[in-house]
């Protein structure tokens, strides 16, 4: 049966004051029954089950705090997937800027950085393990010099343009 836009917007409404008086009841089968589809949403933006699972409890976490708040411009469960799609956004976000340093563990082939590097870790050596002979100094490569030399250009046209004759 489908039902009247009237009748969902008065079920919400029904909805709302009984989340607002705070019956758990209805919030534990609003739960049960979102909860696969919020599951399903969230994965699309993190990377695990488990984030996607704490995802959603931010989410329903989110909903609780915005009852009061919420005026009912659209039906709770498109409020709810927008509170739900923006908290997975961010935290995929957020997992995208780390790097899991697992994956930079050395490998059965050997370590990163040839052994050969670093120097000898023995009695007579001042130094143990440090580098034979520092790694290139990247301020020195030419194409730094050169968009040193572009960026100090256009400062100078830049105060040239803005600055009259008389105060340079």
């Amino acid at each position: 049966m489908v039902q009247s836009r009237e009748t969902a917007t008065l079920n919400d409404r029904e909805l709302l004051i009984t989340l607002r008086a705070g019956d758990e009841q209805v919030f534990e089968s609003l739960i049960e029954m979102y909860y696969g589809s919020m599951l399903r949403v969230a994965r699309m933006f993190v990377s695990t089950r488990e984030v996607a699972e704490e995802v959603i409890q931010d989410a329903w976490i989110g909903v609780l705090r915005g009852l009061d708040s919420f005026e009912g411009r659209s039906s709770f469960k498109t409020w709810l997937f927008t509170i739900l799609t923006n908290r997975a956004k961010t935290q995929g976000q957020r997992e995208g800027r780390y790097i899991n340093l697992d994956a930079f563990a050395e490998s059965d082939d050997g370590p990163t950085v040839d052994p050969q590097r670093f120097r000898m870790n023995s009695p007579n050596e001042q130094w143990p393990n440090h580098w034979v002979s520092f790694p290139q100094n990247w301020d020195d490569l030419p194409e730094t010099r050169l968009l040193s030399n572009e960026t100090r250009e256009l400062l100078h046209r830049a105060i040239d343009f803005y600055l009259p004759t008389s105060e340079k």
